[in-house]
């Protein structure tokens, strides 16, 4: 399944809550993350 996200540094959280959901409620299924941004540092994308 492909997910695709768009995120500034002020969306790092949340995003993180929801991979951490979708990965725990779909345990069998393999994503792929796409993320659009225009200006995550390299630490932030880490």
């Amino acid at each position: 399944m492909n997910i695709l996200v768009t995120l500034d540094s002020n969306y790092i959280k949340p995003l993180k809550t929801m991979l951490i959901s979708l990965f725990m409620n779909n345990p069998n299924e393999i994503f792929t993350i796409f993320i659009i941004h225009s200006r995550l540092s390299d630490e932030e994308l880490a």
